[in-house]
């Protein structure tokens, strides 16, 4: 219920976040479920809220596909490295990946 909120109030703001952030929450989802992880984590939504965190940001900085993409993909070991380490997931996933994105954007000059 708490997501369906967040997904309204996100699709109020913005729409091509909206449609972000459920195509990152199931990307995250599906990957974490390939890469047979924690359904406990899954299920909690571990992942899929900072893939969607991850995406909108990067989206908001390109309409391209490819950089949100590889971002979500890039949290999704983010934070089960941190689970593993027992150190509190939260946020930091999706900031160092969005972080990791744009840093090689800018090293090699990519335009995304």
């Amino acid at each position: 219920m708490t997501g369906a909120c967040f997904l309204l109030g996100i699709f109020i703001s913005n729409k091509l976040h909206a449609l972000w952030g459920i195509i990152s929450g199931l990307f995250a989802t599906l990957l974490a479920e390939l890469l047979s992880l924690s359904t406990t984590f899954i299920l909690a939504g571990t992942f899929s809220y900072n893939a969607s965190l991850c995406a909108i940001a990067l989206t908001s900085r390109s309409k391209q596909w490819l950089a949100p993409l590889v971002g979500v993909a890039l949290t999704v070991p983010i934070a089960m490295a941190f689970i593993n380490t027992g150190i509190i997931v939260l946020t930091a996933p999706f900031v160092l990946s969005s972080w990791a994105i744009l840093l090689l954007k800018k090293r090699f000059s990519l335009t995304y």
